[in-house]
């Protein structure tokens, strides 16, 4: 299993900004329901939680231009919004700004975010 030597420490990215379009092809999906902004999210990826439930470290917003096809939108979004969304959640982890807390083996992981002293999301608390 990949990410059980990980402890939990995988962070993904997903081309919606979730928990908007939780699918395979979230940009197809985006431009179906004509939504006028999409992005990318980045999460930490934790065992048998749905992906839409995942802690979310960093989102970008990307604006859907009218008429964009899928593979322009998908190109755009890969162009302007992953990296800044993975390197904001990198330094985030790294600066001590957000903070991963495994309670009770696993599945239920806090991102903290220090500045608040707040929990930003909680699974099966």
């Amino acid at each position: 299993d990949f990410l059980a030597p990980r402890g939990g420490k995988v962070v993904a990215v997903h081309h919606s900004l979730l928990p908007a379009f939780p699918v395979e092809d979230p940009v197809s999906e985006a431009l179906r329901k004509r939504v006028f902004v999409t992005g990318v999210t980045a999460f930490v990826v934790v065992p048998n939680v749905a992906l839409q439930d995942s802690p979310i470290l960093a989102q970008e917003v990307c604006q859907v231009a009218p008429g964009e096809s899928r593979d322009a939108l998908y190109d755009r979004i890969r162009k302007e919004c992953e990296n800044a969304c993975v390197a904001a959640a990198v330094h985030s982890l790294s600066s001590g700004k957000l903070t991963l807390v495994a309670e009770r083996g696993g599945p239920n992981m806090i991102v903290e975010h220090r500045a608040r002293s707040a929990s930003i999301l909680s699974r099966n608390s």
